[in-house]
């Protein structure tokens, strides 16, 4: 049996099991199964874990994702640089959803596994699962160097961040992450596995020690270690210039002018805090999957030593990582204040509660959804 691929265990959750117990020959494990002699109450948890927690997160992740879309366009910033890029985001996460989680929950739970269905899904859903969860990471990745530049050159933000470059690099950075996984095209196939059962799985026992060997590191940097440095680093220029720019702040002498910076403060940070909680989220949630693998799980199995416990921390390590594309839209309401009005403002039985403030804020000359052209590329 050539190697199983337990190191490269991003979001492609490749080919799985037949219809038989036993992994066929040749084939990519993504979501491994301890063997039938380990089968324990261990194993009951998992798949009771299967059955339930994909459902929840393919129903909150659904609602979530568009929501978030209808909510950004709802806003009169909906077309600026930073709502761009979480438009994009929520639309990437959406197709994650599909293609993977739905793909991996059939399989895991119902024994259908689509891979084995035809060939052009044989190729194109393993390049499409890495690509989508790639491209997830980097447009995280954008999001928060995005709000680092509008931080740092706040006066220049709206010539460094324009809507047409938020474009230009959405589409960069996507034909650049297809065309690195675009070898899993050709190296996928549909093969005969035992009892002559169709199986889709690695075309070559060179493909399998390419992807398991120099492709399972290269693939980790690219969704996991650098996003997570670039991530963090840019989080702690946030961090630190939001902390520098309350400390001024707090040292005006002007109490008018205190207020008036206060308020814009108050929409500087609820955006900063927003895409800090994203981003930071992304890092909690992909981690501990690429460390448990690597670190723990990789060498446990290259020496027959895992039990039904670790296969259940494996699992558990996966659908953490799988909620990266469910809950953006739920922190945005939990830190943004303006995102979150904007929904509840959608709600009919809010918006009929608000209509008398909305009408006297008209009144006044004011919109609820306003906002200077100065601060639309940096407020949520």
């Amino acid at each position: 049996m050539a190697e199983v691929n337990v190191l490269a265990f991003n979001n492609s959750f490749g080919p799985g099991f037949s219809n038989t117990e036993e992994p066929p020959e040749n084939s990519s494990l993504s979501v491994p199964r301890p063997p039938s002699s380990e089968l324990s109450a261990v194993l009951a948890a998992d798949l009771w874990l299967w059955r339930v927690y994909p459902a929840l997160l393919l129903i909150l992740g659904t609602f979530g994702n568009c929501a978030t879309i209808a909510t950004l366009r709802r806003l009169r910033s909906g077309w600026s640089s930073i709502s761009v890029y979480l438009t994009a985001l929520a639309l990437t996460d959406t197709l994650m959803l599909y293609s993977g989680l739905l793909t991996l929950w059939l399989r895991q739970s119902f024994g259908v596994d689509i891979f084995f269905r035809h060939i052009v899904a044989c190729k194109l859903f393993p390049w499409l699962n890495n690509s989508l969860g790639a491209l997830s990471a980097w447009l995280v990745v954008c999001l928060t160097l995005q709000r680092a530049a509008s931080v740092i050159w706040p006066h220049r933000v709206s010539v460094i961040c324009t809507r047409h470059r938020s474009y230009v690099v959405i589409v960069a950075v996507s034909v650049i992450i297809g065309l690195l996984y675009s070898h899993m095209i050709y190296g996928y196939d549909l093969l005969v596995g035992p009892e002559l059962t169709q199986v889709c799985g690695f075309r070559s026992a060179e493909y399998s020690q390419f992807w398991g060997g120099v492709w399972a590191r290269v693939d980790l940097f690219i969704y996991c270690v650098v996003p997570s440095v670039v991530i963090v680093g840019g989080n702690g220029v946030l961090v630190w210039k939001l902390t520098a720019s309350t400390r001024r702040a707090t040292q005006k002498l002007s109490a008018g002018q205190s207020l008036q910076n206060d308020d814009r403060a108050k929409k500087t940070s609820s955006a900063t805090i927003t895409v800090i909680t994203v981003s930071l989220t992304f890092v909690c949630f992909s981690l501990p999957l690429a460390i448990y693998v690597n670190s723990v799980f990789a060498k446990l199995f290259d020496r027959g030593e895992t039990s039904p416990f670790h296969y259940l921390l494996y699992n558990l390590f996966m659908l953490l990582y799988l909620s990266n594309f469910a809950v953006n839209f739920y922190l945005y309401c939990l830190t943004g204040s303006r995102f979150r009005e904007a929904f509840l403002s959608m709600l009919p039985c809010w918006a009929n509660g608000t209509t008398n403030i909305k009408r006297a804020a008209t009144t006044n000359g004011t919109s609820v959804y306003s906002v200077s052209a100065s601060e639309q590329n940096h407020n949520i």
